[in-house]
């Protein structure tokens, strides 16, 4: 369902009108004191030869223009749907302005589920924030252990150079010891 044109009714009272009917492959054409706009229905909707619309096909225009539909509804009563006479039938008053109340039920859950959205959205920020502080954190644990392991490297390799050191030591007073040793022999 395509619309053409405009389609405010500037608080105007609306009404349908059969004058439409066979132009544009099938089309109603809403009135008002300051401007006129035709809606085309995939070519479904037609009238009959009084110029009464069928049920389903305002239906179909309710489902693109639910509001613009039902201030033609609660106008209805005054206002003729066709120059015949003919008013748009009660049953489907009631059952647009039934629809209307739907729409405006499922709107205010629309609402109510961007808010809890919303809401998870801040907590999901929120987990984000506390998730990069955490990271900082790890990322802090990680340098300190990196930097404690450089230092028991270093130590290890004092340790080992210092070790290295003593048997050094120990090899010279091993050897010196023998020399005396070795001296103390009486000459034969």
């Amino acid at each position: 369902m395509q619309p053409t044109g405009r389609h405010a009714c500037h608080g105007r009272p609306l009404k349908f009108s059969s004058r439409a009917c066979g132009e544009s492959s099938g089309g109603l054409r809403w009135h008002n004191a300051i401007n006129a706009e035709l809606v085309t229905c995939r070519g479904t909707l037609a009238c009959n030869g009084s110029g009464v619309l069928h049920v389903k096909d305002v239906l179909h225009v309710w489902m693109a223009f639910p509001r613009l539909t039902s201030a033609a509804l609660r106008h209805s009563g005054t206002k003729r749907s066709s120059p015949n006479g003919d008013r748009l039938p009660e049953a489907v008053k009631e059952r647009l302005l039934h629809m209307e109340l739907e729409n405006g039920f499922l709107e205010e859950q629309v609402r109510l589920l961007e808010e809890e959205c919303r809401k998870y959205r801040l907590r999901i920020d929120e987990l984000r924030a506390e998730l990069r502080e955490r990271t900082d954190e790890l990322l802090q644990y990680k340098n300190r252990v990196a930097e404690y392991n450089a230092d028991i490297r270093e130590q290890l390799e004092a340790n080992d150079a210092a070790w290295a050191k003593i048997r050094s030591l120990i090899d010279e007073n091993k050897a010196f010891r023998r020399q005396i040793d070795e001296n103390s022999q009486p000459d034969h």
